[in-house]
């Protein structure tokens, strides 16, 4: 005879009743059985009650969820792209005003760069007072014509303006007022047609890219020349090439602009890596005046992208000063002068007016040609 938990098999009652026992046992198990009917019932009871429980916290999962996405997409986020960061305005967001940094440096002149070597000049000094306020550009900008070479200069008058950037990189802090005296510069850079004139008079040597068909169009700015070449075409042309400051002064203006036709950059308006294949130079610089909504406050074109463009200025640290040696013509190959303006070949963020570079005076690249300038009193 076999017997379960609840006293007995779960089917092999016994059929006799001899002294009473097994009636006994039979109702035992028969209580027992009826206690885990209940026990079952109370099972069923709490499995629908979890069964509740866990529908009730996953909709307080999902409106918690709901909750947080509503706050992150409630802030302002950023976008970095090289150097340059964007900020993504929200619905709720209202456009803000950047305040500019206090300007704190004196106005100094930029003198006609001298051929002789230059005498040991004191610092700049560093305790300057604050800036008095800039002028508006000009809009009205007279022009000439030179004889030499037949390039359109155009007139950038006297007076302060804001150089470098307090917002930017190292080497254009900080962002200072310089004076400069009134001079004009050439409207376009120098192109293939008028450097081979240098040429021919034995004044200039050949380009590196004269013979390469991709550089070496009549009306693309030359490139491929030193920094003697570019200073030995603009003498031989009755000019000079432009310093660091006038440089910037004509392509920025007097009203701080990021590029040269103003704060917003506008791909259409340049030749650069972001709009190859926007005219038929892709990898090359383009024609000479090309981006005709790309001029600046006084009407110089090109000052962004196309080529980079040499100086006459050492590349040194700012503040700026003419008085300091860095626009001493005297100095070895070896040092580095300032380009300007960006290339063909540039990213976004050496566009800018305020952007500085440097090679050193022996180097020759498919980017990089000039521009002259000359004083106004010449």
């Amino acid at each position: 005879m076999r017997w379960d938990l609840c006293g007995g098999g779960s089917s092999n009652w016994p059929s006799y009743r001899d002294d009473g026992t097994s009636l006994l046992n039979r109702n035992l198990s028969k209580g027992c059985l009826r206690m885990v009917e209940k026990l079952r019932e109370v099972g069923e009871k709490w499995k629908f009650e979890w069964k509740l429980v866990g529908i009730v916290s996953g909709v307080v999962v999902i409106i918690i969820a709901v909750i947080l996405v509503l706050v992150f997409r409630a802030q302002p986020k950023e976008i970095i792209i090289g150097p340059i960061k964007f900020e993504i305005p929200t619905a709720t967001s209202t456009n803000t005003h950047v305040p500019t940094p206090t300007l704190t440096s004196t106005a100094t002149r930029t003198p006609v760069p001298s051929t002789a070597t230059p005498t040991n000049a004191s610092p700049a000094p560093t305790d300057m007072p604050t800036a008095t306020p800039i002028p508006p550009t000009p809009t009205d900008i007279p022009t000439r014509v030179r004889e030499a070479d037949n390039a359109e200069m155009v007139y950038v008058p006297a007076g302060e303006f804001v150089m470098g950037s307090d917002q930017e990189y190292d080497d254009q802090k900080p962002e200072h007022v310089v004076y400069v005296d009134a001079f004009w510069i050439d409207k376009y850079e120098i192109t293939n047609a008028q450097y081979r004139l240098c040429v021919a008079s034995g004044a200039c040597g050949a380009s590196m890219y004269d013979d390469d068909p991709r550089y070496n169009l009549g009306k693309q700015p030359v490139v491929g020349v030193y920094w003697t070449s570019a200073l030995a075409y603009c003498q031989w042309a009755g000019a000079r090439l432009p310093t660091e400051a006038e440089w910037e002064k004509a392509a920025r203006g007097t009203d701080k602009r990021l590029y040269p036709w103003g704060d917003e950059f506008d791909p259409s308006k340049l030749n650069s890596t972001l709009n190859q294949g926007a005219d038929r130079f892709i990898k090359a610089a383009a024609s000479v005046g090309s981006f005709l909504d790309g001029a600046s406050p006084y009407g110089v074109l090109d000052l962004s992208g196309n080529v980079w463009e040499w100086t006459s200025s050492l590349y040194r640290p700012y503040p700026y000063s003419s008085e300091d040696g860095r626009e001493d013509p005297t100095v070895n190959s070896t040092a580095t002068r300032a380009v300007r303006g960006g290339s063909w070949n540039s990213e976004l963020y050496r566009l800018t007016t305020t952007w500085r570079n440097y090679f050193t005076r022996g180097t020759r690249y498919p980017d990089t040609g000039f521009r002259c300038a000359v004083s106004a009193q010449k």
